[in-house]
C-alpha cells in the first residue's frame, strides 16, 4: 500500500461557489486496484455457484450473480485512489460532514449532516 497524499480539492454544491479543500487520499496502485477487481468477481461469481442449490430462485440468482461480477469488478477497477480523510468542511454551515469509509474515486458525494446539504469534491485542476 502507498503513503496517503494530500489532493487539492473544489468542493462544490449547486447553490454556492466552489470552495477550496484538502482531503488525504491513498493511491492505488495497479497490483491493488486488481486485486480489488479479482475479489469482487471471484464472490459473485461464488455466490452464482452457491445459488444454484437453491430450488426456484435459482433461475434468478444465478444469471444475476453471472451478470453482476462483471459489473462490480468494472466499478473496482475503475477506482484510482481511496480516501482516507474522515472529514471535509461544508460549503454551506462549515461545520464538519463525514465521508464515508473507503470511499473511491471523483467525484466523491458528500452530505452534512448538521444541515443536510449534499456536495461534492473533485480535484482541483492545479492540484
Amino acid at each position: 500500500m502507498s503513503e496517503p497524499v494530500p489532493v487539492a480539492l473544489q468542493i462544490r454544491d449547486s447553490a454556492r461557489a466552489p470552495t477550496a479543500a484538502t482531503l488525504e487520499v491513498q493511491v492505488l496502485a495497479p497490483g491493488a486496484r486488481l486485486q480489488r477487481l479479482a475479489f469482487r468477481l471471484v464472490v459473485a461469481w461464488g455466490l452464482a455457484l452457491f445459488s444454484l442449490f437453491i430450488p426456484l430462485l435459482h433461475f434468478v440468482l444465478v444469471p444475476g450473480f453471472l451478470l453482476a461480477g462483471p459489473v462490480l469488478a468494472w466499478l473496482a477497477g475503475r477506482a484510482t485512489v481511496r480516501v482516507i480523510s474522515t472529514s471535509v468542511a461544508c460549503p454551506k454551515c462549515t461545520g464538519a460532514a463525514a465521508i464515508e469509509p473507503d470511499t473511491t474515486g471523483w467525484p466523491a458525494a458528500m452530505r452534512c449532516l448538521a444541515c443536510g446539504t449534499t456536495f461534492s469534491a473533485v480535484p482541483s485542476a492545479a492540484g
